[in-house]
């Protein structure tokens, strides 16, 4: 069965950073999230609703110098952004950082910013 981890983006009320939350409960009120996923996972990008302040993610990618746990680069799929964590394991507690580029409702700035995803196994 496929196990789906959801990282849900919007846009803090007093800034342009974005305020990350995930399906597995973490909620930091920030950016400062980490997802932990297990081999074979999907991972889904996705803005929080109709009021995220967000217009669009425009992009998904790896940090340079971090590890890379997925099987390949996130991709657009149906107004998501989808991903698989590699399988087998690359090792538990290895960390990959990424970077979301994502667009102000009303104003279309490009703006990035970088939460992480953690292997539990």
């Amino acid at each position: 069965m496929e196990n789906i981890k959801t990282i849900f983006v919007s846009k803090e009320a007093t800034s342009d950073k974005l305020k990350l939350r995930d399906s597995e409960g973490h909620k930091p009120g920030d950016d400062n999230l980490t997802t932990y996923v297990d081999a074979g996972d999907t991972v889904r990008w996705e803005l929080d609703g109709s009021d995220s302040g967000l217009s669009e993610i425009f992009k998904i990618e790896k940090k340079r110098d971090t590890h890379n746990i997925l099987k390949a680069a996130p991709e657009p799929v149906d107004g998501y952004w989808l991903a698989i964590v590699k399988d087998p394991s690359p090792g538990k507690g290895k960390t990959e950082k990424y970077k979301i580029g994502y667009k102000i409702k009303d104003r279309g700035e490009k703006h990035w910013d970088d939460p992480k995803l953690q292997m539990n196994n």
